[in-house]
């Protein structure tokens, strides 16, 4: 078995992974960890192999090959040896024969020493001219992740060449040196394939997470900038109503100050409305009293049952010391080898433990109770505030109309003895516009309500899209944390 397996050396986090029997020249058995994003493995160190064939030579040779395939597919940045050496020197990680065996702690302080993802370590066992002149390399191989010592990747590999023959002995690779290039190509094949895919899948994730964010954001803003606008313009038509309603007084006051028949009329209508809202008033003062006596009612029965809950759990607690005495001085009983009187204690302790156990069902109801008053509590007082609130608007309706009233009944009273024709023609004039303005009054209220509701809309809208943006956002800063 491999030495990085030893007794007493890092356990290998394979967790989950494949192994295939790749289909190439010789025989190469690869794993290569499944969620492993290989995309992240940006900066390896190459350690140097433990050389168990004839070639003394045989690691450097196949590290400096290692070094140039890793390098030249663009996906690796490879540290230099004389600095992987140095590192080593430092964080003093030695191992006889080569650096074969590497401990967690170890795989740890080489990642830090020198800003590496991984290292990859490995064992040569062949490397030789065999019969017939045919080259023979076999070799074990490994990359372990620097933050964990986990197993990313891991190759058995051996092979001749004569494995890479295929008629009348073409393509036959004749030299170690044409083998070994071979086999590294070979082994790095499938590593460098799942780290171009790994990044390309997770460019492809980020940009999505980055069009999900930008989208939330314009639309966050869109229905920011909609709200907004539809604010101002409700403001607008609030102003423009008020400014309209002021205009209908004044011309109203001035119609009904010299024509006697419309200020009969008015006086009649309001005493009218005066009526109708009075009887609003009353029935909304009923609904009123009644939600707020069901409101106390609850608070009453939510006093009485915390209450009765207190006590139950006061009672539980006493008994539950009872049962504690009890059975401590049965055990002191059973010690001092009177059975007779640790008997008695014990009949005590089961008799507090029924008691303890039908109290504690009294608790639990009284504590389900509790809830069910609390929900019912709060369910009430937003009706409790409604009610009393609708009773404030018409309660000052009905002050304003009593207002008017006793205004226009003084106007009544300050009528000029003789009204001439002319007098009456321009008062009805006038009485024709107030009608107007009115009709305009109302319908520029009608839009200002309709526009508030509207931009109030917009606003909880634009606060669920601001959520959705920060959320889209966080998601975005997450993906480009677990991928890059």
């Amino acid at each position: 078995m491999w030495e990085l397996f030893r007794k007493k050396k890092i356990i290998l986090l394979v967790c989950a992974g494949v192994f295939l029997n790749v289909g190439c020249g010789g025989n190469m058995r690869t794993y290569l960890k499944d969620e492993a994003p290989l995309h992240k493995v940006k900066k390896l160190a190459l350690l140097e192999f433990n050389n168990m064939s004839k070639d003394k030579n045989a690691g450097e040779k196949l590290a400096y090959i290692f070094a140039i395939e890793l390098m030249t597919s663009s996906q690796f940045k490879v540290i230099e040896p004389g600095e992987v050496d140095k590192a080593l020197k430092e964080v003093k990680v030695r191992a006889k024969g080569g650096v074969n065996t590497l401990e967690l702690a170890d795989a740890q302080k080489i990642g830090e020493a020198l800003g590496v993802d991984a290292v990859i370590l490995g064992t040569i066992d062949t490397f030789e001219m065999g019969k017939k002149d045919d080259p023979v390399i076999s070799m074990d191989i490994h990359m372990l992740d620097t933050k964990d010592g986990s197993l990313i990747w891991q190759v058995n590999y051996i092979a001749t060449g004569s494995d890479f023959a295929y008629l009348l002995d073409f393509g036959k690779i004749t030299t170690t040196e044409m083998l070994s290039r071979k086999m590294v190509q070979q082994l790095l094949a499938p590593i460098i394939k799942k780290s171009k895919n790994s990044l390309r899948e997770a460019k492809v994730k980020i940009n999505n997470a980055k069009l999900s964010m930008e989208k939330a954001e314009n639309n966050a803003k869109d229905l920011k900038s909609k709200s907004e606008e539809l604010d101002v313009q409700a403001r607008d038509a609030e102003e423009r109503s008020k400014d309209l309603e002021s205009r209908v007084k004044q011309q109203e006051q001035e119609a009904l100050r010299i024509n006697p028949e419309a200020l009969a009329r008015k006086v009649s209508e309001l005493q009218d409305e005066i009526k109708a809202a009075d009887n609003e008033l009353t029935a909304l003062i009923a609904v009123s009293k009644k939600k707020v006596t069901a409101k106390s009612s609850v608070e009453s029965k939510l006093k009485e049952v915390e209450a009765e809950s207190k006590g139950y759990k006061d009672k539980l607690d006493e008994i539950t010391g009872q049962i504690n005495i009890f059975t401590a001085k049965e055990r002191v009983a059973r010690i001092r080898g009177n059975n007779e009187e640790a008997d008695d204690y014990k009949k005590k302790a089961d008799a507090a433990k029924v008691e303890a156990k039908d109290i504690q069902e009294k608790y639990d109801a009284s504590q389900k109770s509790l809830e069910n008053s609390a929900k019912e509590l709060n369910a009430l007082a937003p009706d409790v505030k409604k009610a009393q609130d609708n009773e404030k608007v018409v309660s000052e309706k009905v002050d304003s109309l009593k207002a008017q009233l006793a205004e226009v009944e003084k106007m009544q009273k300050e009528l000029p003895p003789e009204i001439s024709p002319e007098q009456i023609k321009v008062a009805k004039e006038k009485e024709a516009e107030v009608k107007l303005l009115k009709a305009e009054a109302a319908k520029v209220k009608s839009d200002s309500i309709r526009l508030r509701d509207l931009a109030e809309q917009l606003r909880k809208q634009s606060a669920k899209a601001a959520e959705d943006s920060e959320a889209s956002k966080k998601l975005y800063e997450d993906t480009r944390a677990k991928l890059e």
